[in-house]
């Protein structure tokens, strides 16, 4: 694996599929992007409406979290947890989405990861995010041809988190104290005991960043989208 350096890009934006997954799985990536002032926004596709505790808890908490990540603008398509598809009308509010935020770079959840282990499946929210997004960023977003209602763009960088093959890192040392603030805000959905699960946080990001001889690191898989200097 690289250290992928800082691309040099204005505005970057995360979609995933519920509340809280972005900060667990690339907040201090979009933590030290925000510190160099690119304009980074979220989207969610789903409402995290089946996860522990009240859905006004979880949207209080994303808030928060933003805040904490300096993520400048979230917003959702509004689906139930489980109840979407990577379908047409999918692909189409996220083409329409990502022409309207014109990110340089688009993180998102590797939709070929599916077994962690023994002891995690991956959860198929995220798998079919993951997949749209790839389909649209990589032919329809930049085509105008496609969903002909809005003005094509081209995405430069995608970054696919969660991945179980990753060929890049991003040194996230000065901002992995944001990252799990971000993470630790959701309290409706941490049980057990906050300094464990904190402890664990910092374990994953030290142990990838050992790999590469830095202190703390986000793994990904990079992909270049245009003809991009950054491609590794």
């Amino acid at each position: 694996m690289e250290i992928l350096n800082d691309l040099k890009i204005s505005k970057l934006l995360a979609i995933f599929a519920h509340p809280d997954d972005a900060e667990a799985a690339c907040g201090g990536t979009l933590a030290k992007y925000s510190a160099l002032g690119v304009e980074v926004n979220l989207l969610i596709v789903a409402l995290g409406d089946k996860g522990r505790g009240e859905l006004s808890d979880r949207e209080f908490e994303l808030n928060q979290s933003a805040k904490i990540l300096g993520i400048s603008n979230v917003d959702s398509l509004g689906y139930k947890d489980g109840e979407f598809d990577n379908d047409l009308t999918l692909r189409k509010k996220l083409t329409e989405k990502i022409r309207l935020f014109k990110p340089g770079i688009v993180i998102c959840p590797d939709p070929t990861a599916v077994f962690f282990s023994h002891s995690y499946i991956n959860h198929r929210d995220h798998r079919q995010t993951g997949w749209a997004v790839l389909d649209v960023v990589s032919s329809a977003v930049s085509n105008e041809k496609y969903f002909s209602t809005s003005v094509a763009h081209e995405v430069s960088h995608l970054l696919c988190a969660g991945t179980l093959e990753p060929n890049c890192v991003v040194d996230v040392t000065e901002t992995i104290d944001k990252k799990i603030q971000a993470v630790l805000s959701y309290k409706s959905q941490i049980s057990g005991d906050p300094e464990k699960f904190s402890n664990s946080l910092m374990g994953t990001s030290a142990g990838i960043g050992r790999q590469v001889g830095i202190s703390h690191a986000e793994a990904f898989r990079y992909s270049s989208l245009s003809n991009s200097d950054s491609q590794i």
